[in-house]
């Protein structure tokens, strides 16, 4: 994307996720998918159940999330923070809640989706949104969104709002007007980018809660599966407090077939509770910790 040399400072430096609330109405009437659109692939390659069973799960704390987002963004990018100098932060939550509503209510509607985009696009690009803003603000949202919901927010249905987050920047950056050079004090050249898109999900890290027994094997398993795509899966036991045999049979299964179907399985951290399980059962060796 061409660097842009100037740049005009608004009041509201992340204007794209502002939703006018004439449209609100609106927005809310497009929710309904039509049989011939939940047979054909999605346009953004998306698994719509999963995308969708996302939002069902944040919806409850939307509030709770949009409040943390500020937070986060700012402590992770603090060089971001003064352009909201002049902002209300409860206007803004109240903004970001509206763009996740559309996108959810227009996902099925990519001509509409894609108008709003470019007209929110072309606003986002005279406050000095660069590339980088984002990357920082998708990062931010995902990671927001997984630490409040938790184990339930897996991996499969943080990739596919990765992938619709993704989607909604790239439109909104193509409506950009090449020949308007713009940039800001909080632009990328001053975005710390080595922290942007370093999340759990794009880690491969899965992270044992403090008990694992059998009324979350179910879960373990399903989650574990998502990891297996990447190639590579990294289970952290160092909160492990508590591991029963059922969830061990799990990972046990995960490690005994990792050579025949062509991933890396590892064990990272540690913990006196798995190593001692482990060994009760037979399984240090597997799994590669002390006996």
């Amino acid at each position: 994307m061409t660097k842009r040399k100037k740049n005009i400072i608004g009041h509201d430096p992340l204007a794209w996720i502002s939703v006018d609330d004439e449209n609100d109405a609106e927005v809310n009437t497009t929710k309904k998918q039509t049989a011939k659109q939940e047979s054909e692939p999605h346009p953004f390659g998306i698994d719509l159940d999963s995308f969708m069973k996302g939002y069902e799960l944040m919806k409850n704390q939307v509030e709770d999330i949009v409040a943390d987002f500020y937070e986060k963004l700012f402590s992770d990018y603090p060089e971001v923070k003064p352009l909201f100098d002049s902002s209300n932060i409860k206007e803004q939550e109240k903004k970001l809640a509206g763009a996740i509503s559309l996108l959810v209510n227009n996902i099925n509607d990519g001509d509409r989706l894609v108008s709003v985009l470019s007209g929110l696009g072309k606003s986002h690009q005279k406050f000095g949104a660069t590339e980088a803003h984002y990357s920082a603000v998708a990062t931010t949202l995902l990671a927001v969104i997984k630490n409040n919901i938790g184990r339930k927010w897996t991996k499969k249905i943080a990739q596919n709002w990765q992938v619709v987050l993704s989607e909604a920047a790239d439109v909104m950056l193509s409506a950009y007007d090449d020949n308007e050079d713009t940039s800001a004090p909080g632009s990328s050249e001053n975005i710390d980018t080595d922290n942007i898109n370093k999340t759990p999900e794009e880690e491969n890290v899965y992270d044992l809660d403090e008990t694992q027994d059998i009324s979350t094997a179910e879960e373990l398993l399903d989650n574990l599966k998502t990891y297996i795509t990447a190639g590579q899966v990294r289970i952290n036991v160092s909160k492990v407090k508590r591991i029963d045999a059922a969830c061990l049979q799990v990972l046990y299964l995960l490690f005994r077939d990792a050579d025949i179907s062509h991933y890396e399985a590892k064990i990272i951290g540690t913990s006196e509770a798995f190593e001692r399980s482990a060994h009760l059962l037979g399984m240090s060796d597997v799994f590669k910790v002390a006996a």
